[in-house]
Order: structure tokens, then C-alpha cells, then sequence
């Protein structure tokens, strides 16, 4: 109902409009007895068609599904209603037990997410969620102004809002596989949930209980499949099984429906609720040779999310929706798409009894033969003639009536001509329609002709040309000549008309109608080509004017291209580069329009250069016309990357110079129409501006190289260019010179970090940096002024602690940084340096626990008298999989999960693709 008040939106199309979208989708469930697609939808989010086929976290969309609706609703009549609906709160606490002190934070939130592993149902998971937490020994609690405490920790809720949304956690971290898994373990979640149980044992003390905290299942989101991807759908009782809030009457009541894609079916309350719990399934029976290890399967379709309604809410969330309650704009706007959608099927269905005709004129061949972003060479791209739909019993008669009323032209000034494919690829008016043809239907026209490359029939109507009233009368031995002109000066081509020419005639004959079309004087000396094919090759042969043009070749549809002799002298005393028409059509059969863009601005319109090349060009050749542009030393200096088409981005590598291909292999096949459209836009490419000679570059490791302070914040990312046999010394060197750093004391680091924030690699200055790429996650961490002369560098890392079958096991975030301690040094003396070089404020870093953590999941909490060199023994670095020896810093994760800087990827799981949603 909400949704259905939101004011109509400036869009006119759903796809444009989140509110119109979520309101033309809610009315089509409510009233349509078809399924609904979402494609306006996901559209209206910003999504295009490669983006809406992503698998994304169904939780997350959510999310920003209503933080999206919630500013739409701002300042209307339903402002707040996602707070309404789904808001509820939830108390913080530590509790001091020999003190009276209590410190306490309220929190709110639209959904809770609940663990799966180790609970056996929703009860349990708010046992978990509830559970207090001591505060001891070394772990108490630094309460303001009684020191150090022992104390309780935990979490109540102050209210839980009119619908509970909650997130399964289903997906977890393995720490002995180091990956995300689905956890299909047995969950249930009953129909009715009581919150309020055991004396609201989830409830602060002064909480609201007038209302009782009693819940009643209404939906169950599905997900079918593993962690790399999957199948979502739901079940949904839309009467929370309430008789009195029934959309379909008494015999719906409690009914469960299956949302599946398009499918909606009614189901089973067992197949809805009990079939989701997970967990291990039964097979089914089989013959005796059934193996015993096949006696249970994995369920990897389980529940994901529950949505639950507060029973004594029911009636208001639940309420009828009308169609008296729907802005009258939505009912004009879903009628008027129904009947646009019938009106397409029903032209569909009736698809066969018509055919698609283009009809097309003199006029139409001017608009395009030349012009910007058009053709060049033949008469007519048919592709950008509007196709009419006429009834194949139409004949070619009747419908020339609809055609003189539309154009004003009389019916009998009209001749139709049909278009032929030649054997050479050229595509001309061959054949006049007359006599008995004129009475066959379209249908009729269209089996006879020999072009059936195209889908729509194409006829070519010859009309009384300017400044004539009446048709040339068409005799025998007369060919219909179409005529371009070339102006070398303006360096252009043009359409200028069609004559009627005799076969016994000569083109001398025809030199003032030729001069008066193109708007030339009658004495000028002309040069006549004829154009006779363009693909593979330009074929323009010349003509003579004095020549019979019966002697020759010509055929009805065949073009002459001509141009004026002085002209041709004009453009080559100026210098034109393509003096003559030959000259020109063979460069726009050949030139290749690229628009360069710099590499690491992909995206900056004003910064794109354009550069015309022919395909036969030289990489050097084309790395010297950009340098032009762009103001570069020389070619050499300049480095080329293609364009992804499929992606619309640069590609991950660039082009080598070693290889040294023609711009025409570089930019691939494009088709001779894509040439000789004037287009700066139709193929890219990407270019950088080198501080040495591509050649030498190509013989040097390119690193990406992010730069960390000793806080471990990410300060920048540079490329560098180092020898073969570079040390990590000359890595960190190239890094700094690039960042204007100076050098410090102790020197920064060299260091490779994985996309779990840990340190695999810590090179030594002298040591060889090996085979590296480009994306191996190389960081140059600087050190604090305290590191100098420490006897260890420790690696420390911000983790978040975990039970792992029966120990203690750290996950870590963030970005990890390099410690150095002494022989003797305590962790209370670690952690005042640690403090300040994290900038961490005292009351907050007193929660924080430290912890010695040794291979992938042994883990002892360390006190402040503890040696630290003595409880974390050096890690040797043989690789990826040696397992780390780091000082853990467990505390609340507040920042970004994965490391920060260009590679800090997410990770494969689908669980980390971020979801935006645009408006």
C-alpha cells in the first residue's frame, strides 16, 4: 500500500523509475493471472542485461532495495514507512559485577542475522544472539573510573518491529580450507515464534510489552545451490494463515505459494516449511543393490531468509489493497502497456498474413550517401528505412494510393523498382515493376525477388524529379544512372540525382543535367568514374564522356561518380590530401576513425583524441600520430591497449610492441559499411604516455605496487618498471621516487598481501623479487621511527575470533601491518606503540585483546606481561602456504573487510559482489 502512494514519478517508462517499476509490478501480482517479469525492474536499478544475470546476495539487495525506497519516500505521504515496518532496536551492555557501572549503546536495525552452525533452530540462534559474555581475569573491562572490572557483556532488544526479517547465515568462512562454505545443517524455524518466551528473556527490563512479541511465518526465501552461485526462490503465505486477512476468500486460507521464476504453484505447508529446515534427506527407495554410503544425501536447498509478521500486527500490514486505493496514473499507465502488449502479440499472431516493406526514394539515398555517420559508397543503407506493415493480399496498386495520400504525390507519377543483389556485393534498383506486376500483391512481389538476404521486401519508388511535374517517360534501351559528385576541396561525397540515359547516348549528351544537379556551371570539364563494386576491393573505373554508353557495361541502378576538373587543380595546389574521387573512396574504404582514450582516465570524454588511420598502418605509425596529439616526445614513448567490447573496458594487458601489428589487426574485422561511417565513437582504444621507449620497457617487470604508512592505511598505487633482476630494494626505491617519499628509518618494506589480509612475503632489501605479476597484491609498507634496531619484525594483524572445533581460530580483516620488537619486550610495550601508530583512542583500544596466534588456528590470548618475541616464533617465508605466526589484535570490525588498495579484489564467493543500485 505504501508502495502504491508514492507520487507518480517525471519517467514515463518503469525502466527508468524504481517507484513506478516496484508499483507496475505490484499491481500485475495483484491483478494479473500471469506471471510478471522483472525486467523494468532491475532496469530501473541501473542494471543492464549482464548485470541483471549476476548472482547477487539476496540479503544485500534487500538492504539497499530499502535504503533506496526510504529517501524515495522522503518528504511524501508514506515517509518512514520502512522504518515503520521494519525498524526495531536492540541494547549494547557490559555490566560491571562488583561495581555498580553499566555502559550501554542502542542500536537499531531492519534485519538480524542469525547463526546457522551449532544451533538447531530459531530459539537457539536468540540464545546465541543473547548470550552473555564475562569479562575476566585478563579480559576485564576498563570501566570509566573503577579501573579495571570484571563484568558481563551481551546484547537485549529494547522492541522488535510489526515484520522480522531474518538472514540465515548460511555462508561462512572455513579456516582449515581458507574459503566461504554453505552450511546445509538442519535448521528449524516453527510457524509461530514467540519472543516474548521464558518472561522475554530477549528483552531489556523496561521494554514495551504491551503488545506480545507472537510471530507468524509469512514467507520463506530458498537458496538452491553452493557458494559460487545458485537459485533463489520463495514461499510465501499471504494470509500469515489469519482467515480474517485471506485475499482469496476462506478456501486460500493458509494456503502456501511457490515463487519460482515464472512459476507460481500452491504448495504443501510441509513442502514450505519443513522441507526447507536442510540438512540430510532421505533418498529415494531403490533396488537392493543400493550402496550404504549413498543412505543419506546433502539438501542444498535450504532456507535463507524468514520474514515474520507480529500476529497482533497482522491486520495493518496485511490490509486489503483495492483498486480504489490505487492513484488512478498507475491504472491509465497499466492499461495502457496492456494494450501496447496486446497490440504486439496480436500483430505477432498475425505476423503471416503481413509483410514488412520498405519503400524508399531519391530523397532517402541524398540524406544518407556522404553524410556524417552514413554511407559512402552504393545508394542506401536499407537497415535506416522505416519497414511498413502491409497485408500480403495488398497489391502493389493499392498501396499506392496509401503512399500518394502520405506523400502528396499523384498515384500515377509513381514507378516501383525492386533492388538486386549483385554477384560483385553492390545492392541496386535492377527492375522496374510494370504492366501485369503492378497488380500482384506484395506477397506475390516479394517471392520473386532474388534479394533475400534482407527480411523486408524493398522497393525502390522512382517519383518526378525537382522542379518536374511528371515522370521521365520510360523508353526502350533507357538505363536508369544514378550520379555522386566529389568535391576535393570540401573533401566530401554526395548524392545529387538519377537521369534516364540512352544506350545509344553519350555522357557529353548528358553534361548539363549532370552540371545542374550538382549545382556546378555547365563549361566546367568534368572527370566521370564508374563506381562498380567496393568489397574486397574498391573497384572505380573511369569513363569516358565522348564514349557510347551502350559500348560499355552498364545496367539499370549502375552510379557515376564524377567531379570537376578544376577542382582536382584547386586541392592539389592547396595540398588536399585526396585530390581525386578514387583517391578519397579507396582512403574511406581503408582509413579506420580510432578514438584514443588515455589508460588511466577510460571514461574522460574531454580527454580523447581522434586519429585516422588506414588498416595497413604501422604500430610505430600509429604511436607517432597519437604522440602528435597528445603532445609526446615521439612514438616510441607511446604504449596502446585494446578495448574490450564485451566488457566495455581496456584490456588487462596491453599491446605489445615486439609484435608489431598493423592498426588493422589490432582493431579486428570491421565491415566496410562500419568504415565508411564517419563515426569517432565506433572503435576505441587506449593510450599511455611512457617515461622511457616502449622497446625498453618491454624488457623490464611492470609491478603494481600499493604504498602503506606503518598504521598500514593505503596512501597510493603506482606502476613501476623495474630491471629483470631488480631487488626488492629497487622495487621500494621505484615506489617512493613515484610517491615523492623520502626515504625513511628503517627503510619501508617490500611485501606481498593476500586478499584475507594476511602477510605471505616479506622480501629482504637484497633479495631477488623473482617471477611477479602485475596483480600479485604487492604492498611497500613504511615503518615507524620505534622499529629501528628492534631484534624481530612481527606481523600483525586486526582479526575477528572464532571457535573452530573445539579451539580458538582468527579471521582476519583489514589491512595488516609490521611490528618490530625487542628480546624481552612486553605486549603492554607493543601495544602503546601499536596504539599510536593506528591513531586508536585510549577508551576504544582498551577493549581490544591480543592474542599469539600460530599456524592456521592455534591461538593463546597474550597479557600485557607477557614477552611477545617468545610467544610468537619468526615465520618463515617459503610461499603462499606457509602457515603465518602473527600477533592477532582482536577487536570489532568497523572498516572494510578485504585490504585496501587496487588489489583487494572481493573475493570469487558471490556473497562479496556489492550491489548498486542506481536513482
Amino acid at each position: 500500500q505504501a508502495v502504491y502512494q508514492l507520487p507518480p514519478s517525471d519517467a514515463d517508462v518503469p525502466a527508468k523509475s524504481i517507484p513506478l517499476a516496484m508499483q507496475t509490478l505490484f499491481y500485475k501480482l495483484q491483478f494479473d493471472a500471469k506471471s510478471v517479469g522483472t525486467k523494468d525492474l532491475t532496469q530501473s536499478f541501473g542494471w543492464d542485461s549482464y548485470e541483471a544475470f549476476q548472482q547477487h546476495d539476496v540479503q544485500e539487495l534487500n538492504r539497499v532495495l530499502c535504503d533506496n525506497l526510504e529517501g524515495k519516500m522522503k518528504g511524501t505521504a508514506v515517509d518512514g514507512t520502512i522504518d515503520k515496518l521494519f525498524k526495531g532496536h536492540m541494547l549494547n551492555y557490559i555490566e560491571c559485577v562488583n561495581v555498580v557501572y553499566k555502559s550501554t549503546r542502542k542500536e537499531e536495525f531492519l534485519d538480524l542475522q542469525l547463526d546457522v552452525k551449532d544451533c538447531k533452530d530459531v530459539y537457539a540462534s536468540f540464545d546465541n544472539y543473547t548470550e552473555v559474555e564475562p569479562l575476566d581475569g585478563d579480559n576485564m573491562y576498563e570501566a570509566e573510573g573503577h579501573g579495571k572490572q570484571a563484568a558481563r557483556k551481551g546484547v537485549l532488544f529494547q522492541d522488535f518491529p510489526p515484520v522480522l526479517q531474518l538472514h540465515l547465515r548460511r555462508f561462512d568462512y572455513d579456516f582449515q580450507c581458507d574459503t566461504m562454505v554453505k552450511i546445509n545443517d538442519r535448521y528449524e524455524f516453527p510457524l509461530e515464534l514467540d519472543l516474548g518466551r521464558d518472561g522475554g528473556k530477549y528483552l531489556v527490563a523496561g521494554a514495551d510489552r504491551s503488545k506480545p512479541c507472537k510471530y507468524l511465518l509469512h514467507s520463506v526465501l530458498v537458496h538452491s545451490g553452493g557458494v559460487h552461485g545458485g537459485h533463489y526462490y520463495a514461499f510465501i503465505r499471504p494470509d500469515c494463515g489469519v482467515k480474517s486477512v485471506t485475499p482469496g476468500g476462506e478456501a486460500d486460507a493458509g494456503q502456501w505459494f511457490k515463487f519460482d521464476d515464472e512459476r507460481v504453484t500452491r504448495e504443501e505447508e510441509s513442502e514450505a516449511v519443513d522441507q526447507q529446515f536442510g540438512g540430510d534427506g532421505s533418498p529415494p527407495v531403490t533396488a537392493p543393490t543400493h550402496q550404504p554410503f549413498l543412505s543419506k544425501l546433502a539438501k542444498f536447498s535450504n532456507a535463507y531468509m524468514l520474514v515474520y509478521v507480529r500476529e497482533a500486527d497482522i491486520a495493518s500490514v496485511l490490509c486489503p489493497v483495492t483498486k480504489q486505493d490505487i492513484a488512478q496514473h498507475l491504472h491509465e499507465r497499466v492499461k495502457r502497456a496492456a494494450e501496447e502488449k496486446a497490440r504486439i502479440k496480436r500483430e505477432r499472431e498475425e505476423a503471416h498474413l503481413y509483410s514488412l516493406v520498405r519503400f524508399s526514394r531519391v530523397d532517402d539515398m541524398i540524406a544518407q550517401v556522404g553524410r556524417p555517420n552514413s554511407i559512402l559508397f552504393d545508394l542506401l543503407d536499407s537497415s535506416k528505412v522505416t519497414p511498413r506493415r502491409v497485408l500480403k493480399a495488398t497489391t502493389l496498386v493499392e498501396y499506392r494510393e496509401e503512399l500518394a495520400k502520405e506523400w502528396g504525390v499523384p498515384a500515377d507519377q509513381m514507378r516501383f523498382w525492386t533492388w538486386a543483389r549483385r554477384v560483385n556485393k553492390s545492392c541496386r534498383p535492377a527492375k522496374l515493376l510494370e504492366g501485369e506486376e503492378e497488380a500482384l500483391t506484395l506477397a506475390g512481389i516479394d517471392d520473386k525477388r532474388n534479394d533475400q538476404n534482407t527480411q523486408a521486401l524493398h522497393l525502390f519508388v522512382e517519383t518526378p524529379q525537382q522542379g518536374s511535374n511528371a515522370l521521365h517517360q520510360r523508353m526502350p534501351s533507357v538505363l536508369l544512372l544514378f550520379f555522386k559528385l566529389y568535391d576535393p576541396i570540401k573533401q566530401e561525397m554526395r548524392l545529387v540525382g538519377h537521369l534516364f540515359c540512352s544506350v545509344k547516348a553519350k555522357l557529353q549528351d548528358y553534361k548539363a543535367a549532370m552540371c545542374a544537379m550538382a549545382g556546378v556551371r555547365a563549361d566546367e570539364e568534368l572527370h566521370t568514374y564508374e563506381e562498380v563494386k567496393f568489397e574486397p576491393e574498391l573497384m572505380l573505373e573511369q569513363m569516358n564522356m565522348h564514349q557510347v554508353l551502350g559500348t560499355g557495361e552498364l545496367e539499370d541502378g549502375d552510379i557515376v561518380v564524377f567531379e570537376t576538373a578544376s577542382s582536382v587543380q584547386q586541392a592539389r595546389a592547396a595540398r588536399q590530401p585526396h585530390s581525386t574521387a578514387h583517391q578519397y573512396m579507396q582512403y574511406r574504404l581503408q582509413r579506420l576513425p580510432v578514438q584514443f582514450r588515455p589508460l588511466d582516465r577510460p571514461n574522460d570524454d574531454k580527454a580523447a583524441v581522434e586519429v585516422e588511420m588506414e588498416r595497413c598502418s604501422t604500430y610505430e605509425e600509429l604511436c607517432e600520430a597519437i604522440a602528435r596529439e597528445v603532445g609526446a616526445p615521439d612514438g616510441a614513448h607511446i604504449r596502446l591497449t585494446r578495448h574490450n567490447e564485451r566488457l566495455g573496458v581496456p584490456h588487462s594487458m596491453p599491446e605489445r610492441h615486439e609484435n608489431s601489428p598493423t592498426v588493422g589487426e589490432m582493431l579486428g574485422k570491421v565491415s566496410t559499411e562500419q568504415l565508411a561511417m564517419a563515426d569517432f565513437g565506433l572503435l576505441r582504444m587506449y593510450y599511455e604516455v611512457l617515461e622511457m621507449p616502449l622497446s625498453e620497457l618491454e624488457k623490464m617487470k611492470t609491478l603494481n605496487v600499493d604504498l602503506h604508512n606503518a598504521g598500514g592505511k593505503h596512501l597510493s598505487t603506482h606502476t613501476v618498471h623495474l630491471a629483470p633482476n631488480a631487488t626488492a630494494r629497487a622495487a621500494v626505491e621505484a615506489v617512493c621516487r613515484a610517491a615523492a617519499r623520502e626515504a625513511s628509518a628503517p627503510p619501508p618494506r617490500l611485501m606481498r598481501v593476500t586478499f584475507s589480509s594476511t602477510i605471505d612475503k616479506i622480501w629482504e632489501d637484497s633479495e631477488d623479487l623473482g617471477m611477479l605479476y602485475r596483480s600479485d597484491g604487492l604492498r611497500v609498507g613504511e615503518m615507524a621511527p620505534d622499529d629501528l634496531g628492534k631484534a624481530h619484525m612481527i606481523r600483525a594483524y586486526h582479526v575477528e575470533e572464532h571457535s573452530l572445533q573445539g579451539t580458538t581460530a582468527a579471521s582476519n580483516f583489514g589491512d595488516p601491518i609490521l611490528v618490530g620488537v625487542d628480546e624481552g619486550e612486553t605486549l603492554a610495550s607493543v601495544k602503546a606503540r601499536i596504539r599510536e601508530r593506528l591513531g586508536v583512542k585510549e577508551e576504544g583500544f582498551a577493549k581490544w585483546t591480543f592474542h599469539a596466534v600460530t599456524g592456521h588456528t592455534t591461538s593463546r590470548l597474550l597479557t600485557d606481561a607477557d614477552t611477545v618475541a617468545d610467544k610468537i616464533p619468526p615465520t618463515k617465508d617459503t610461499g603462499y602456504y606457509a602457515p603465518p605466526n602473527y600477533l592477532g589484535m582482536e577487536h570489532a570490525n568497523t572498516g572494510p573487510r578485504r585490504p585496501t588498495g587496487v588489489h583487494s579484489r572481493p573475493s570469487t564467493g558471490y556473497t562479496e559482489r556489492a550491489i548498486k543500485i542506481a536513482g
